[in-house]
């Protein structure tokens, strides 16, 4: 894929999930004290898609994923920001995957 000079690559989330459930998606970095940094975070409710855009200046990244709030999440990464990818979110609010 051709690199966006503006805003690097994106992250594309399918979202799949069971009805009337939010699902959320934010991608960091960690800053100099080992903290979480947050690039980018998107929500929507289920089978309404969304992205996350990573700027050039990222190099590496991480994802988190969560149901309805934010508090809770998994994690996955590093990546490297060197092209776009789409995960797909699966199941319902008991049992649930996100993969990409």
């Amino acid at each position: 894929m051709k690199k966006n000079k503006y805003t690097g690559y994106w992250v594309w989330i399918q979202n799949k999930i069971e009805l009337n459930i939010y699902t959320w998606t934010g991608a960091f970095v960690f800053n100099d004290e080992g903290k979480r940094s947050w690039i980018n975070v998107q929500a929507a409710k289920s089978h309404d898609g969304y992205h996350l855009k990573i700027p050039n200046d990222i190099k590496q990244y991480w994802l988190a994923f969560s149901l309805n709030e934010f508090k809770d999440f998994d994690q996955e990464g590093p990546f490297n920001n060197d092209e776009d990818i789409c995960w797909y979110w699966h199941g319902h609010e008991h049992n649930w995957k996100v993969y990409p």
